[in-house]
């Protein structure tokens, strides 16, 4: 399943409030330049629930964390700060995550399955993403999935 983004065409097909749904009646986007004097804007949601399985399917899961990149990283991920990074530059979606290409992997076939579900920039975010082997996950989500 790729991933779904709260105010997406796909979000709505399973029901998810559009990103900037509500009355119609909300003030227009004000200008990027903040006013001299205003606080700075509050730092945007960003944590997610992983959860690996053994197989095609996370039936039983075999592990799970939370991992809480903003306002400020916390979570029971053990390294928060790494997997944070990895997320940021993908908006916390595990299927815009590229392999490095100098890795090589067996071709065994015992499939694993990674999801994440959660908020990023304050947006509802969810995927699952199946690999071929353990070591296609770690070598394609390295610290996302190091717990």
């Amino acid at each position: 399943m790729a991933c779904l983004v709260a105010g997406s065409a796909a979000a709505a097909g399973f029901g998810l409030p559009a990103a900037n749904a509500g009355s119609g009646t909300e003030p227009p986007p004000s200008g990027s330049a903040a006013k001299p004097g205003a606080p700075a804007p509050a730092p945007q949601a960003r944590a997610l629930v992983l959860v690996v399985g053994q197989g095609p399917i996370l039936v039983p899961p075999s592990r799970s964390v939370v991992l809480q990149c903003s306002p400020r990283g916390g979570g029971t991920h053990p390294r928060t700060q790494e997997a944070c990074s990895l997320l940021q530059p993908v908006s916390g979606d595990l299927q815009r995550i590229k392999p490095p290409r100098l890795l090589v992997c067996s071709a065994e076939y015992q499939p694993v399955t990674v999801s994440s579900v959660g908020v990023w920039d304050d947006h509802f975010v969810l995927s699952l993403r199946t690999f071929t082997n353990n070591c296609e996950l770690t070598k394609t989500l390295g610290a996302v999935t190091a717990f």
